[in-house]
């Protein structure tokens, strides 16, 4: 594990060599060491950033949220299989839905999910919109902006969060009170949303983008399942992401998963059945 200090913020290395920083900490100088931008999609940044300025939402930093206890929900591996079993969660849960989770909820009678997050700055985020679900939305200022006017159309409860800047790729024409590293991976974009909410539990369910089968360009994680290469560094920013906040000696973190892709270090595999026992346990 390597770890440096620059300025006024922390970083741990992945083992691709991405900076993860760590958030938990204040900062004077919000800053992404990376480069996860290359110049031929800044100009669609920049667009988005600015378009989005123009339609006057709110930042979520503006707003006085708070939740103890949050599941960040995507779609991946077994999520038709298992969803099911959301509808029966506590509405003190906070369920921030992801991806294409948002598409696929088909349990909103029982129950809701709270925030749909996104920061897919591409149009092939159009293909997560649902057909009449819109949950409050929170999104990165540099989303599609024709994702979020459409969503606007559906519902108005739209808020924005500034993610963390590049020092050399700094978009931000906004104030905000923090910034989220995100990387452009809605699971750590969640992770560093239920730290500002003050979680002290956090479950990841069905975050992982693994397969069965093997395909073309894919990699073996174990047994029958499959993964690309871009989902393994997904998979070590979201565990350093993790490392941080269970680094945090000002606030005691819990962290489940139930994925059966890679090994989280930072986090302990729970069972669907348990995942109402992990956040009721002290």
């Amino acid at each position: 594990m390597r770890i440096k200090k620059y300025k006024t913020n922390e970083y741990l290395r992945t083992p691709s060599g991405v900076w993860v920083r760590d958030f938990t900490k204040d900062s004077k100088v919000f800053l992404d060491l990376n480069k996860m931008f290359l110049n031929g999609k800044q100009k669609t940044i920049l667009h988005n950033e600015l378009e989005n300025i123009q339609m006057g939402l709110s930042d979520i930093s503006t707003v006085n949220a708070s939740a103890s206890n949050v599941l960040i929900c995507s779609d991946g591996y077994k999520f038709e299989e298992n969803k099911s079993f959301l509808s029966n969660l506590p509405n003190d849960i906070a369920i921030i839905g992801i991806n294409g989770s948002l598409k696929k909820w088909n349990i909103k009678e029982n129950r809701r999910m709270d925030f749909y997050l996104t920061n897919n700055p591409f149009e092939e985020s159009l293909s997560n919109i649902p057909k009449n679900y819109f949950p409050t939305c929170i999104a990165s200022s540099r989303t599609c902006n024709k994702f979020l006017k459409f969503y606007n159309k559906k519902n108005s409860n739209i808020y924005l969060y500034s993610p963390t800047p590049e020092e050399n790729f700094n978009t931000s024409h906004r104030s905000s009170d923090y910034c989220i590293d995100d990387y452009r991976n809605p699971v750590c974009a969640g992770i560093g949303l239920a730290h500002q909410f003050g979680a002290n539990k956090i479950f990841l369910f069905c975050c992982d983008d693994i397969f069965e089968g093997e395909r073309p360009g894919s990699e073996r994680v174990n047994d029958d399942l499959w993964m690309y290469p871009q989902h393994k560094l997904s998979h070590e920013l979201i565990d350093s992401n993790l490392h941080w906040l269970k680094s945090n000696e000002y606030q005691d973190v819990s962290i489940g998963h139930n994925s059966l892709g890679l090994i989280y270090k930072n986090s302990s595999y729970i069972k669907e059945d348990d995942i109402e026992e992990f956040f009721k346990n002290e």
